[in-house]
C-alpha cells in the first residue's frame, strides 16, 4: 500500500497517470469497502488559495446523477493540506485507446456514443456544469458499451484558479469563444463535442495537421471540411448537425445538448446517403507528413482518405502544439491492498506487548472463539503469504524478517526464522523437498529446513533487490520471475542454472517440462490503467521460449494446468482454456466480469470466481455452464476457490464469508462470517483444515497497520 489520505484512501504503490491538474490514483476506500480512483489536484502557482473554490464546482457536479458521468463520491482535504477528488473507478478504454487501435468505427456506433454523451451533458447543464474540455481521452467506453465522461468540470476548476491569459482545455477541441478568452457556457461543450463526431468518423479532428496558434486560428475563422468528404453513406443530416455543432457563433449552434441527443438518435434510424462514386483516375491524395506532435491529434482510419491541411489565415509562426498527455502507467497488479509495514520496534518489550495486542486484537476480529469449525488463529505478517505441507502452516511472522511454522491441527509453534537481512516483511511462496521458500522485501530468497527452520542457502548472498515477484518449484528446480527475467535455480543449493529475459512477469507456474508465466505485455496500455495480457511458456530445462499468447487485457493470475490444458482469466472478463503445448486456443468463455484469480480445475470442472464474487462451475471441454452462482454486488471477492473431495472452498471478502459450496450444483454446504474481515486470502486446504488469510477492517490505533490473521477452520460435515 501507498500513501494514506485523510486516515481513510489507500493509495495503490504508482499513481495511473497526471497531467496539469494532478495525479490519479487508484486507491482503496476502507469505509466503503470499494476501489476508488483519487484525483490530487495540483494547485497553479501563486494561486494556492484558490484551490478550496475549486472544489465548489466539483459539489455541484457530484449532484449531476447520470450514467454518463463518472460519479464524484467525495472531496476531501488531507492533513498535509493537499486538496483531493474522490471518485468512481472505471474499467474499459477511452475513445482515445478506440481511434489509436485503428479500427473501423460504425457509422450507427458513432451516433450512438455521441447521443450518449449529449445525454449527459444535457444533465449537467441542467445543474449549471460545463465540461470545457471534451474530447475522446475523456469519453471511457466501458465493456458493456456505455459512455461515461471523466474530469467533468475540471478545466473550469483551473479556469477559476488560473492567473494565465492562455485557454485551459485541449487545443483541437476548443471552441472559438474559449480561445477568444471567454469562460464559455453549455455551447462550448457542444462545439468540443462536433469536434469528437468528426474525429470518430474521419479518424481526425476537424482541423487535422495543424497545431499551436495556427490551429487555434482555424478554429476562430475557417470552417471545418464536411465530414461527409471523407466517409460515404452517412444520414442525410448528419453533415448539417455537425455543421451547426461547430459553428463559429455560440448562438448558431443548437439550443441544448438534448437537442443534439434527439437528433442523434433520429439519425439512427435514417437509411444511409447513396454512397458517391469516385472517379477511378483520381488519385488519393497523399497524406502529409506529421511530426510526432502532431501524430497524436490525428488518426487516420484504415478505409478513410486524409482530409486536407487547412491553412490558418494570416497565422503567426507556429509554436509546438500542447503535447497529449501520455498514456497512465497502471500500478502493478497485486494482491489485495495491505497496510503501511509496521515500525521497526527498538526494544524487546515493545514488540512483546505489540505481539499480545494483536493476538487479544485478533480474538475479537474472527469472532467467537467457541465456533465449533474454528480451530485456531494466529497474527499473520503485513504481507499474508502462506503455504501449507505436511501437517505444518508455514506463514510470515507478524514481526518483520520472520517465517513461522505451526502445527495444522492446533496451531501450536514449531519453529520461528529470522532472516536477519531485511527490516520489512516476508512473502512465503513454496514449499517442497524438505524446504520452506521465502523472498525478503529486498529481493532476497531464502531456502529453510521444513522440520527445524534452519537455514539451507540464499540467494542473492549480496542482498541486492531485483524484484523478485513470485516464485515455484518443480522436482529439482526452483523458478523465480522479478522484473526483467525469469531465472531457474538449483532447488537444493540455489546455484544458477539460467537466466531468460522476460519482462512484465507476475505470476509463475511450473510443470516437469515447462514454465509458464503470466503478467502483463509491456508498452500495451488498452485502457484506463490497463494493459495488454500476457503468457509466456518457457522449456523448463533452458529457458526457451516455446510459446507467447497475448491477451487484450491484463492478467493478473498464474494459470491452471490440467493434463495437455492449461486455464487462465483475463480482466477482459474472459477465461482461456489453451493448449499447454502451443499456446493455441481450444475455447473461451465470456463471465460478464472481470477475471483475476486462478481458476480450478476438479474431474473435469473448471471452476472459477470473478473479481465481483461470482463463482461458476464449467464443463472443461465444452465450456458449457454446470451452474452458476451471482455475485449480489460489486466487492473483493474474486479469491481463487480451492476443491478438495467434491466441495468448492471460497473466501468472499465483500460477503465476509467463508463458504463450502456442492462441486456438482453449487449447494451451499456451511458458511462462516466474519464481520470484521474487508479482505481473504486465496483458501488453502489440506489435512482436513481450511486456511484463510484475513485483513481486517479496523484500526487498532492510529498509524498501526491492519490486523492480519491467518485463520484455520475443521472442513468436516
Amino acid at each position: 500500500m501507498g500513501r494514506l489520505l485523510a486516515g481513510r484512501y489507500e493509495l495503490d504503490d504508482r499513481p495511473l497517470g497526471s497531467g496539469a491538474m494532478g495525479e490519479a490514483w487508484a486507491a482503496w476506500d476502507p469505509k466503503m469497502q470499494r476501489r476508488v480512483v483519487v484525483k490530487l489536484v495540483r494547485p497553479l502557482p501563486g494561486r494556492q488559495s484558490n484551490v478550496p473554490a475549486v472544489f465548489r464546482e466539483a459539489r455541484t457536479a457530484a449532484r449531476a446523477n447520470h450514467p454518463g458521468i463518472v460519479t464524484v463520491h467525495d472531496v476531501e482535504r488531507d492533513t498535509t493540506g493537499d486538496w483531493f477528488l474522490v471518485m468512481e473507478l472505471i474499467t474499459g478504454r477511452d475513445l482515445s485507446r478506440v481511434l489509436d487501435s485503428g479500427e473501423t468505427l460504425a457509422v450507427a456506433t458513432v451516433l450512438d456514443w455521441a447521443s450518449q454523451v449529449a445525454d449527459a451533458l444535457q444533465a449537467a447543464h441542467e445543474e449549471g456544469v460545463v465540461h470545457r474540455d471534451l474530447k475522446p481521452s475523456n469519453l471511457m467506453l466501458t465493456g458493456s458499451g456505455r459512455i461515461k465522461i471523466l474530469d467533468f468540470g475540471i478545466a473550469g476548476f483551473l479556469d477559476n484558479a488560473s492567473a494565465d491569459s492562455e485557454p485551459i482545455g485541449s487545443w483541437p477541441y476548443m471552441a472559438p469563444e474559449r480561445i477568444d478568452g471567454s469562460r464559455g457556457d453549455a455551447r462550448t461543450d457542444l462545439y468540443a463535442l462536433g469536434c469528437v463526431i468528426h474525429e470518430l468518423l474521419t479518424g481526425r479532428p476537424p482541423f487535422g495537421d495543424l497545431s499551436g496558434f495556427a490551429l487555434l486560428a482555424a478554429h476562430r475563422k475557417t470552417p471545418p471540411p464536411p465530414v461527409g468528404k471523407g466517409v460515404p453513406g452517412l444520414p442525410p443530416g448528419l453533415d448539417e448537425l455537425v455543421a451547426a455543432l461547430l459553428a463559429k457563433n455560440p448562438d448558431h449552434r443548437p439550443p441544448t445538448a438534448a437537442h443534439v441527443r434527439d437528433r442523434l438518435r433520429e439519425l439512427v434510424a435514417e437509411p444511409p446517403a447513396p454512397a458517391p462514386v469516385r472517379p477511378p483516375q483520381e488519385p488519393e491524395e497523399p497524406a502529409p507528413r506529421r511530426s510526432e506532435d502532431d501524430k497524436t491529434h490525428s488518426r487516420r482510419r484504415p478505409g478513410v482518405p486524409p482530409s486536407p491541411t487547412l491553412p490558418g489565415p494570416g497565422a503567426p509562426p507556429q509554436p509546438a502544439a500542447p503535447r497529449r498527455e501520455p498514456p497512465p502507467t497502471p500500478p502493478p497488479v497485486v494482491d489485495p491492498p495491505s497496510g503501511p509495514p509496521r515500525a521497526r520496534r527498538r526494544r524487546v518489550l515493545s514488540l512483546v506487548v505489540g505481539l499480545l495486542v494483536c493476538a487479544v486484537a485478533a480474538t475479537a476480529l474472527v469472532g467467537d472463539s467457541e465456533d465449533p469449525r474454528k480451530l485456531w488463529f494466529t497474527p499473520i505478517g503485513a504481507q499474508g503469504y502462506f503455504v501449507v505441507s505436511e501437517g505444518t502452516a508455514f506463514l510470515a511472522g507478524p514481526a518483520n524478517g520472520t517465517v513461522e511454522a505451526r502445527d495444522t491441527a492446533s496451531g501450536e509453534l514449531k519453529w520461528t526464522y529470522r532472516t536477519r537481512d531485511t527490516t520489512g516483511p516476508v512473502k512465503v511462496e513454496a514449499v517442497a523437498g524438505g524446504r520452506v521458500y521465502a523472498v525478503t522485501s529486498e529481493g532476497v530468497i531464502h531456502a529453510v529446513a521444513a522440520a527445524t527452520g534452519e537455514r539451507h542457502w540464499t540467494e542473492p548472498a549480496d542482498g541486492k533487490k531485483d524484484g523478485v515477484r513470485a516464485l515455484a518449484v518443480d522436482g529439482p528446480s526452483l523458478y523465480a520471475v522479478t522484473d526483467q527475467e525469469v531465472r531457474s535455480l538449483d532447488a537444493a543449493s540455489g546455484k544458477p542454472r539460467w537466466r531468460t529475459s522476460v519482462e512484465g512477469g507476475t505470476h509463475i507456474t511450473a510443470t516437469p517440462d515447462t514454465v509458464y508465466v503470466s503478467g502483463v505485455a509491456p508498452d500495451t496500455m488498452v485502457d484506463y490503467g490497463e494493459h495488454a495480457g500476457s503468457l509466456r511458456a518457457l522449456k523448463a530445462d533452458t529457458g526457451e521460449l516455446k510459446w507467447h499468447a497475448r491477451m487484450s487485457h491484463t492478467i493478473s493470475s498464474a494459470p491452471a494446468v490440467d493434463g495437455s490444458t492449461l486455464y487462465i482469466g483475463s480482466w477482459n472478463k474472459t477465461l482461456y482454456a489453451l493448449e499447454a503445448a502451443t499456446g493455441r486456443e481450444r475455447w473461451t468463455y465470456e463471465a460478464g466480469e472481470p477475471i483475476g484469480s486462478t481458476p480450478a480445475v476438479a474431474d473435469g470442472i473448471v471452476y472459477v470466481t470473478t473479481q465481483y464474487g461470482t463463482v461458476m462451475a464449467l464443463d472443461a471441454r465444452t465450456h458449457g455452464e454446470v451452474w452458476r452462482e451471482n455475485a449480489p454486488k460489486y466487492g473483493t471477492g474474486g479469491r481463487a476457490p480451492q476443491v478438495v473431495d467434491g466441495v468448492v472452498y471460497l473466501a468472499d471478502g465483500d460477503a465476509r464469508r467463508i463458504r463450502a459450496l456442492d462441486a456438482r450444483n453449487g449447494e451451499e454446504k456451511w458458511a462462516r462470517s466474519v464481520d470484521t474481515a474487508r479482505s481473504f486470502s486465496d483458501p488453502v486446504v489440506a489435512d482436513g483444515v481450511l486456511f484463510v488469510g484475513m485483513i481486517a477492517k479496523v484500526h487498532f490505533t492510529a498509524g498501526d497497520p491492519r490486523q492480519r490473521t491467518l485463520i484455520a477452520l475443521t472442513t468436516r460435515p
